[in-house]
């Protein structure tokens, strides 16, 4: 597996063999920032503090910190699966530019005041109904910004509906996953920490 495009292009991200981590294969994530960059950010580059949810080896976040993203938060429940992502990001030299944090992100804690994302992944494993859940969480807890871009992954035939706040614009499918285009629009950190 390897890096897409931008200034870590043709960059190997290593993926443990035999586990059950499930990375965004490159064809799926081709088509979700050409999606990005052509349909949403234009000109404006990718210049957003992500935040890649059930993180895996990393390779959401890598993707677009080598496009331009200033940095990255990864947020994983499993220690193996950060293990990895840390080590990837150590191997092409980003690891300065990343957070990582083990948490359940059915009820996660709440962010500090520069980690508020513009742009989020997540990619949860498939078939356990983890999406809305984990994005009302994320909501509530102030991860994103209003206005904040992102784009879950679900299994191809996986029900979903977006939770309150969320609205869907875009919806793709590659290989054995669809992937959901969301924007968020409701309230930030700063809102939700000063009631």
């Amino acid at each position: 597996m390897r890096i897409i495009a931008g200034r870590h292009r043709g960059r190997r991200l290593n993926v443990p063999r035999g586990t059950r981590l499930r990375p965004t294969a490159e064809r799926g994530r081709e088509m979700v920032f050409d999606v990005l960059t052509h349909r949403r950010f234009g000109d404006q580059g990718m210049d957003h503090l992500v935040l890649d949810a059930f993180c895996g080896v990393g390779s959401l976040a890598l993707e677009a910190l080598s496009r331009g993203a200033e940095k990255a938060i990864l947020i994983d429940q499993d220690q193996h699966a950060l293990k990895w992502a840390r080590a990837n990001a150590c191997a092409i030299k980003e690891n300065h530019r990343c957070w990582f944090l083990r948490a359940d992100l059915r009820s996660p804690p709440a962010p500090k005041p520069d980690q508020i994302a513009g742009l989020f992944f997540l990619d949860p494993p498939y078939g356990q109904a983890l999406v809305p859940t984990a994005l009302t969480a994320l909501a509530e807890a102030g991860w994103l910004t209003n206005g904040a871009v992102g784009v879950a992954e679900l299994a191809r035939n996986e029900d979903f509906i977006a939770p309150p706040a969320f609205s869907i614009w875009r919806e793709k499918s590659a290989g054995a996953g669809r992937f959901v285009f969301l924007t968020y629009q409701g309230r930030s950190f700063k809102d939700i920490h000063h009631q």
